[in-house]
């Protein structure tokens, strides 16, 4: 690790202050009783025995949805219930103790010092929890997004914001977590007293699915960008470790560009989950007995870069592992698709590829109709959906349909006149009139004045 970014790339660490592991040293003391870290942890007591055993202090259960059990663990040693919001080997943290928040400062300072520029705090919902142990009953949430949790970002942000400031070097925060758009605004913090740069907007992964209609997503995607403030920065997040591929997720390997597509021609920040410019599906039939403990989800295996057969021999790698370690084998096998679906294919074909496409749209996203253009979004049918990226020189209208199946032909020229805001109406068409927009096909169209170019990528 080096303080020089490589090639212009500045590291952003995942940086997770919720737990510990419970073989950390302080966790260890803490059983312990050994001051400081005896209330590093959040410790309570049993609430009696029932049918032999001790009971916990409230009916939390772990975040876990498909195995859930008690949020709390019982040790001998210390004789007591401790909490942990995900595993049992997970203890969560007391941040209601100076020390631990204090603890958490420096742990963000040793990193920006080995030039760490930029932190994604992992699970920022579940920070706090509700300190009289409330039980969780219908709607209402001891244990997420507390006003603390905000507070304790602000707080978090004003140190790194500090740091760079001495240092004269800007470092990037943000948050993650799942919760409601309205609670995970608040995450931004006030323009005053800003919180993370922007918290991960993750509606392109709740909210598009191989059902949605054009309607549906422009409600999605209006109602999001509408929402922001002035110094709420929007961004998007196209899929990552906790959700399928999306070719399964969307039930077709042709949503791969389409979902790529908004994922980097919306406006602001793109988050692209590693292995989606390749067009990586989830590995179904994974055998998890491959994998050294029971979380070895088909939608995290390693990124794809080779196939057997045109692996340098003089690479110290092996190819069952697709170039992606050079270990013999890695925490969760690799997908077998490796063979036809990698890097290195997708960069020698001559024709059409994600990574091409993928390629082509990071220039486009680079020029000033999209870093700084306006947008506006077109319901042309059920299933056809379009929006426009335009500065004073140019105009980009980008169409996409939804459908899995072939539609009925697209005149341009027709939907411009009806649809689109602000293009002259000397505008001339050159290329085709008529787009037939095949299944998740998308054509990215650019109109400069006079004449109408149609780019396909």
């Amino acid at each position: 690790m080096t303080k020089e970014p490589l090639g212009g790339i500045e590291m952003i660490l995942d940086f997770v202050p919720n737990h510990t592991s419970d073989q950390h040293e302080w966790f260890k003391k803490s059983v312990q009783g050994i001051k400081p870290y005896d209330d590093y942890y959040i410790w309570r007591d049993s609430k009696g025995r029932r049918n032999g055993r001790q009971r916990p202090p409230n009916s939390w259960q772990s975040i876990f949805e498909h195995s859930p059990e008690s949020a709390w663990e019982w040790n001998d040693e210390r004789y007591q219930f401790y909490y942990h919001a995900f595993r049992r080997e997970q203890p969560d943290l007391n941040f209601r103790n100076p020390l631990v928040v204090q603890e958490m400062k420096d742990i963000l300072t040793f990193w920006m010092d080995k030039g760490v520029r930029g932190f994604r705090v992992d699970a920022a919902p579940f920070i706090f929890e509700d300190d009289e142990l409330r039980d969780e009953t219908g709607r209402r949430y001891a244990r997420r997004n507390l006003p603390e949790t905000y507070e304790l970002v602000k707080e978090l942000r004003e140190h790194t914001d500090a740091y760079g400031l001495k240092n004269d070097v800007e470092i990037f925060f943000t948050t993650e977590g799942y919760a409601s758009p309205k609670k995970t605004l608040k995450y931004y913090g006030k323009e005053t007293r800003p919180g993370a740069h922007f918290p991960f907007n993750f509606l392109l992964l709740k909210k598009l699915k191989s059902e949605t209609n054009a309607k549906s997503l422009n409600e999605t995607i209006v109602d999001y960008l509408s929402s922001l403030k002035s110094h709420q920065y929007p961004n998007w997040v196209s899929g990552n470790h906790d959700w399928p591929r999306i070719p399964s997720r969307m039930g077709a390997s042709s949503s791969v560009d389409l979902l790529n597509m908004l994922n980097l021609l919306l406006p602001g920040t793109s988050t692209v989950y590693m292995g989606d410019e390749i067009g990586m599906d989830s590995y179904w039939n994974l055998d998890k007995n491959q994998c050294p403990d029971d979380v070895g989800e088909d939608y995290r295996t390693p990124v794809e870069l080779h196939s057997i057969g045109i692996l340098p021999e003089t690479q110290l790698t092996y190819w069952w592992v697709s170039g992606f370690t050079t270990a013999q084998k890695p925490w969760i096998p690799v997908n077998p698709e490796y063979y036809y679906t990698n890097v290195q294919s997708e960069r020698q074909t001559r024709g059409p590829s994600y990574l091409r496409n993928f390629k082509t749209m990071v220039r486009l996203k680079s020029t000033p109709a999209f870093t700084q253009g306006e947008m506006n979004s077109y319901v042309i049918n059920k299933r056809v959906y379009a929006f426009t990226r335009k500065n004073r020189r140019i105009i980009y209208l980008i169409i996409m349909n939804l459908g899995k199946s072939f539609s009925e032909p697209f005149d341009v020229s027709e939907h411009i006149e009806g649809y689109v805001i602000g293009i002259p109406a000397s505008t001339r068409l050159i290329g085709p009139q008529n787009l037939y927009l095949s299944g998740c096909h998308k054509e990215i169209c650019e109109l400069v004045d006079i004449p109408f170019t149609l780019l396909k990528v």
